[in-house]
């Protein structure tokens, strides 16, 4: 077998290394796109701008963040492949095809198949490889990643004016099931990665306080919906406290030497400031529900993502789980990114536009260095297999 065969195969072989690319990529030029239009340029795309934008940042780029996450776990959850190599590809190539026609606006029918095929993808191989192995503690996942791609079908049937215009909502709602997602993923791999990495730290993670804090933002995030404000809002502080009660056991500051860690730490302690803000968005006027959703997917989604996005690349690459010192600069800009895009929501304190350029500036520079310096691991074969 050839050098350039063997790259070739190693590339398809593991579903993170282009879905891991794409979503840097896609985080940078959609940014820079959204940035640009947020400080009065133009944004060439047909139809609602703000729409657009949230359903990119969830289902563009949130999409192929824990496609290429939950296909690799998957794998090492039951020991099999989860997509045949021309499988994979034709996901790699759903996902793109639906960036670029959203973009240019060539119309739900042709995004919305796009993004069915590549969602619809993820959740029957997601399903087949569970069941085959009989994996019943991570079929949780499976709803949650099929409520997002029906979501994502309804949004596009929304645009096309063969649903009501339900597409806030179910934006809403996209963002809700990534919170979910990420609070229950994260509880099983943050207190995992840092007892292993720190034993000292002797990190305790009581079952019950999990199961707790699971239950309690499943019934503030349907709360929201089913509840008057005052008791969702009452709702989403009590699952704000719980979450956050549970990232204090992890022991966070323990974990402040290694970028590796008190990332993933960070994104936790923004899903839990996403509850709080949630709560104070419903309790009063002056707070829009927006600083809710750009924690969840600016904070929780960016810190948890990139953390992800890099421990996945260089474990699996064969690299040591150390981060570069290239890469904490990205790790410190996601973290703080959030932070401008909150305060831009009072104009009458904060120029708007200036916070814009703070917030989008972090983010593009934070997913552009992954992109340079990840793509040789990306696409390059194991470090242990090239020695």
């Amino acid at each position: 077998m050839t050098t350039t065969s063997a790259a070739r195969d190693e590339l398809l072989a593991r579903p993170y290394r282009l879905f891991f690319f794409g979503a840097a990529l896609h985080a940078v030029v959609h940014m820079l796109a959204w940035t640009h239009f947020l400080t009065g340029g133009p944004l060439p795309v047909a139809g609602n701008p703000l729409a657009w934008h949230g359903y990119e940042m969830l289902i563009g780029f949130g999409g192929a963040v824990i496609t290429g996450f939950l296909l690799t776990a998957a794998a090492n959850w039951t020991g099999e492949r989860t997509l045949a190599p021309a499988v994979l590809v034709l996901l790699v190539v759903a996902w793109a095809t639906g960036r670029v026609a959203h973009f240019l606006g060539a119309g739900p029918a042709v995004t919305g198949v796009a993004d069915s095929l590549f969602l619809g993808g993820l959740v029957v191989a997601l399903t087949r490889v569970l069941i085959r192995a009989n994996h019943r503690r991570n079929y949780r996942f499976v709803p949650i990643v099929a409520l997002l791609a029906v979501g994502a079908a309804c949004y596009h049937l929304a645009t096309a004016g063969l649903l009501p215009d339900w597409r806030y909502a179910l934006l809403h709602g996209a963002s809700d099931l990534l919170l979910l997602l990420m609070v229950i993923m994260g509880g099983r791999v943050i207190p995992f990665f840092t007892g292993r990495r720190l034993p000292a730290l002797e990190v305790n993670d009581p079952g019950w306080l999990g199961n707790t804090a699971a239950i309690l933002v499943i019934a503030a995030l349907l709360g929201r919906w089913l509840l008057p404000d005052p008791l969702a809002a009452a709702l989403a502080w009590f699952a704000a406290c719980v979450v956050l009660a549970r990232l204090i056991h992890w022991s966070p500051l323990g974990t402040l030497h290694e970028p590796m860690l008190w990332i993933l730490h960070g994104g936790y302690l923004w899903l839990s400031l996403a509850l709080f803000l949630r709560g104070g968005a419903l309790a009063w006027d002056w707070m829009p529900l927006s600083t809710a959703l750009h924690a969840v997917v600016v904070g929780g989604l960016g810190c948890l993502g990139l953390g992800m996005m890099a421990r996945v690349a260089l474990g699996h690459g064969g690299h040591a789980l150390q981060a570069p010192a290239w890469l904490v600069p990205a790790f410190v800009l996601v973290l703080l990114a959030p932070i401008p895009r909150l305060l831009s929501a009072y104009p009458a304190l904060f120029d708007p536009q200036v916070l814009y350029l703070l917030s989008g500036g972090a983010w593009i520079a934070a997913f552009a260095l992954y992109a340079v310096g990840f793509a040789p691991v990306l696409f390059g074969r194991r470090a242990d297999a090239a020695r």
